[in-house]
């Protein structure tokens, strides 16, 4: 399965992997800057494992906005940017969403 949606500012991705594991990615921009973004990786139950965002939320966090969850939406714990995880995207090309 693969799915792709994309306009001028979104881009989202939908794809399985071999296990029956699916990742799904959905970014938003600004011109080229990252506004927003969240990569989930779901169970073959679509069931969150992993989930990467930068929701305004959680400011107690050391990574703020850049969090994760990890076996579901109460588990939040500071995680790397989307920079960091896309090592190609300028680290100054991140911004909060207006």
């Amino acid at each position: 399965m693969l799915v792709v949606n994309l306009t001028e500012e979104t881009f989202r991705l939908v794809f399985g992997l071999n296990d029956g594991t699916n990742i799904r990615v959905a970014e938003h921009w600004r011109g080229e800057a990252l506004v927003r973004y969240s990569y989930y990786w779901l169970d073959t139950e679509d069931r969150l494992k992993v989930r990467w965002d930068n929701a305004l939320h959680y400011p107690q966090l050391e990574t703020f906005p850049h969090h994760k969850h990890i076996d579901g939406q109460e588990n939040r714990v500071p995680s790397a940017s989307g920079v960091a995880l896309f090592p190609s995207l300028p680290s100054d090309r991140c911004e909060p969403l207006a």
